[in-house]
């Protein structure tokens, strides 16, 4: 049976439906508009939702649902490491503080710089990086490139780095075996910084 799916953008609510037949989905979206969560046809925007966890479709015509607040996010369970600079005002990392020291090659790390961001990415509670986000961060950080995926390729193969999506909204995530690495390059910056990991 074919699984069919709906998406529901609202100011401060991104939702999407799974349900296995459009009756279903209409009656998820009929309580929405019941509950106030999503407008009517024609109304305004509706303020920021209430939380949605106990609606009686749970489970029945919604077998997946998201619900992601535009709100700042919580701050990080831990304070970050000095090496991630943090926007104060939406608490996302935005870039490395400083660049990693030169391969033995002369060529520049990018691949370990990225398992750096995705790292504290993690430790800053923001979950799977996209491409076009870890791009950016590096690029503010001085690394220079036209594409994240081919130079990721080979800690991918080696499984440090688990990817999920395709093309353009392909997002990354350390492994354990990554999160350890990312590990020794964040001791080994911060010991070239003179600053504590």
């Amino acid at each position: 049976m074919a699984i069919l799916k709906a998406r529901v953008v609202n100011p401060g609510l991104d939702v999407t439906l799974e349900g296995e037949s459009v009756p279903d989905l209409r009656a998820v979206l009929k309580f929405l508009r019941e509950e106030k969560l999503i407008p009517q046809a024609g109304e305004a925007p509706l303020a920021p939702p209430r939380e949605a966890a106990s609606h009686p479709y749970r489970g029945k015509a919604v077998s997946h649902a998201t619900h992601e607040s535009t709100q700042s996010r919580a701050p990080p369970k831990k304070p970050l490491s000095p090496a991630f600079k943090v926007d104060e005002k939406s608490g996302e990392l935005t870039a490395l503080r400083w660049k990693l020291a030169e391969g033995p090659d002369q060529s520049e790390r990018t691949t370990d710089a990225a398992l750096l961001v995705l790292y504290g990415k993690e430790l800053n509670g923001e979950g799977p990086t996209y491409g076009a986000t870890l791009m950016s961060v590096l690029k503010r950080t001085g690394y220079t490139m036209a594409r994240i995926d081919r130079p990721l390729e080979a800690y991918i193969s080696q499984g440090l780095i688990l990817t999920s999506g395709k093309k353009r909204s392909r997002a990354y995530q350390l492994t354990e075996t990554g999160k350890a690495r990312a590990k020794e390059i964040l001791v080994e910056i911060a010991t070239a910084m003179g600053v504590p990991p």
